[in-house]
């Protein structure tokens, strides 16, 4: 209990202050396939136990989870992470309810299919939406995937932290254990 006391003091003094969010402009973290698109927004889950009056259950993972808000760059940089909230919650009411870094106009960031109707989001063709030029689609759809996977990449390096092997955390406790985990490879990336 003590060291999650503090990881949340260090989580509450930290917050905001180990990445940074400019790094999404500078021109080593840009694709030029998609242009004005600045970053890759995804959400991960964290485990964790069931307690009494939480909505953590999620039917889409059969358990108790945290989600967490991840923003990176298109090379795969972290460089915003959300507050832990409740897994029941849908990707969209997570993307509304976190409080954000300051967007630029014709700003876009990739996402996938859980960010519908989002604005400032570019995300792949459903196959029932796909223009007449099926090929092109396709192709679209693939080059999203290629970059979108390096956010995926970066969910499994901080799966390897051994600080998400158990399951008895808190709210707060899983915000600053994440935001800590995402800061050093924030740090070990850039």
């Amino acid at each position: 209990r003590h060291v999650r006391r503090q990881v949340d003091a260090v989580f509450e003094a930290a917050e905001g202050k180990l990445m940074d969010p400019t790094i999404r402009f500078r021109k080593s973290q840009l694709d030029s396939r998609f242009p004005n698109c600045t970053g890759i927004v995804d959400v991960t889950t964290i485990a964790c136990r069931a307690r009494l009056g939480e909505t953590t259950y999620s039917g889409k993972h059969s358990d108790h989870v945290w989600k967490l808000e991840v923003w990176s760059t298109l090379q795969g940089i972290p460089f915003y992470v959300s507050p832990a909230l409740p897994g029941r919650q849908h990707d969209m009411k997570v993307l509304k309810e976190t409080p954000k870094f300051a967007h630029v106009p014709n700003e876009f960031f990739l996402a996938d299919l859980g960010y519908v109707g989002a604005s400032h989001m570019i995300h792949e063709w459903k196959k029932n939406e796909e223009p007449e030029d099926s090929v092109r689609a396709a192709l679209f759809n693939d080059h999203i995937h290629v970059v979108r996977s390096r956010i995926e990449r970066l969910f499994s390096w901080v799966d390897e932290f051994k600080i998400f092997g158990g399951t008895d955390r808190g709210e707060a406790s899983t915000s600053g254990f994440a935001y800590l985990a995402f800061s050093i490879m924030h740090a070990k990336m850039w």
